[in-house]
């Protein structure tokens, strides 16, 4: 726990004047957090973490239209890679690229 008490300082004062590669690097670090050292953080630095990563995903460098092509192709990419799976993996996956091509 201490090394992640230590870490997230660190890592919202470095995000500010990272270039786009170490937002990335910095933004992949906290998401290995997991949920168990997650629920052990202090309200005050689970708050803060949760408000820092939502900034995170807001880039206004980037347009808004990529990053969400980006997680559609990989929506598209997962259901079509469980398509052959097994029968109720498969019938869940169908349902939900067949969910996703309704929406485009």
């Amino acid at each position: 726990m201490s090394f992640w008490l230590t870490l997230l300082p660190a890592t919202y004062e470095a995000y500010d004047s990272a270039g786009c590669s170490l937002k990335c690097a910095l933004c992949d670090a906290l998401s290995n957090l997991g949920t168990f050292c997650f629920n052990r953080l202090p309200d005050g630095q689970r708050t803060a973490l949760l408000a820092f990563l939502s900034g995170c995903a807001i880039d206004d460098h980037e347009d808004p239209r990529i990053r969400g092509a980006e997680l559609l192709e990989r929506l598209i990419q997962a259901a079509t890679k469980w398509c052959a799976d097994d029968d109720k993996v498969r019938a869940n996956a169908v349902r939900a690229l067949g969910n996703l091509l309704q929406i485009l």
